[in-house]
């Protein structure tokens, strides 16, 4: 099976669309999800919410009542020519990381940082070989990115991406490289990471999560997260979740982290 995932990302939002197309060796025609951004707050701010349902005042005249301001997106789009493996978005400093995949010439194998609000694009220095996964601690403090050519975990402070450390991840069963498919940082912890482990070139095997608190890392045995494409942590930092895309065990698991 092959799949195609297209995303749009808005300043100071986040992802707001994606696209999804799948398809199978023999099938007729490919199969294609969409996912966008119904509504929300931002800030406390509404982006497209629904019309409010009408009020009947009391018999009392009531104080006046000032609408909340309501978001509004221009439709601006800028797309930048830029491969990369993972995107990550910097809350605290309204600007996206992304890993820079080697096919971008001379800017590949490096983080690219880019400006929220103009596009504006900076590099980094070389980060490793084929950066494949990323994740933001939730205050903005460490950028941590997994390399996929030597199996390798770093982790760098910001806003300067300054190399802090990097571990050695462990190898497979036969001596595999094994490497970050999947990132997920703490909410509560900016150093405690966890790692979903995957070895192999075209046909990738998941070999479950381990995790890292300050550089030490544990058995990549966590039960019920043995093989995912992607993990994360709940907001209360108790949990992590697995997604698993691909196989026949497709589903969404939950772990006690």
């Amino acid at each position: 099976e092959t799949s195609t995932e297209e995303t749009w990302w808005a300043p100071n939002l986040g992802l707001v669309r994606m696209t999804v197309a799948s398809s199978t060796p023999g099938a007729a025609a490919a199969t294609t999800s969409v996912f966008s951004l119904a509504g929300g707050l931002l800030g406390g701010v509404a982006v497209a919410p629904p019309a409010p349902a009408p009020v009947t005042p009391p018999p009392v005249t009531p104080p006046p009542v000032t609408p909340a301001p309501v978001a509004t997106i221009d439709g601006t789009v800028l797309k930048l020519d830029l491969p990369h493996n993972a995107l990550v978005y910097d809350a605290v400093r309204s600007r996206y990381y992304a890993a820079v995949a080697p096919a971008a010439g001379a800017h590949g194998n490096r983080v690219a940082t880019i400006d929220a609000a103009t596009g504006q694009v900076t590099f980094s220095d070389v980060v490793g070989d084929n950066p494949t996964a990323m994740a933001i601690a939730a205050d903005g403090s460490y950028l941590f990115v997994g390399i996929r050519g030597t199996g390798e975990l770093s982790k760098y402070s910001l806003p300067e991406m300054q190399l802090q450390s990097t571990v050695k991840l462990p190898l497979g069963a036969n001596g595999e490289v094994q490497f970050a498919e999947s990132l997920t940082v703490s909410p509560l912890n900016p150093t405690f990471v966890a790692i979903a482990l995957a070895q192999g070139a075209m046909d990738v095997k998941h070999m479950g999560v381990m995790m890292s608190f300050t550089g030490e890392l544990t058995a990549p045995a966590l039960q019920g997260l043995l093989a995912n494409n992607v993990i994360s942590f709940d907001a209360t930092g108790d949990y992590i979740y697995g997604l698993q895309r691909e196989g026949s065990g497709l589903g969404l698991t939950r772990s006690l982290a």
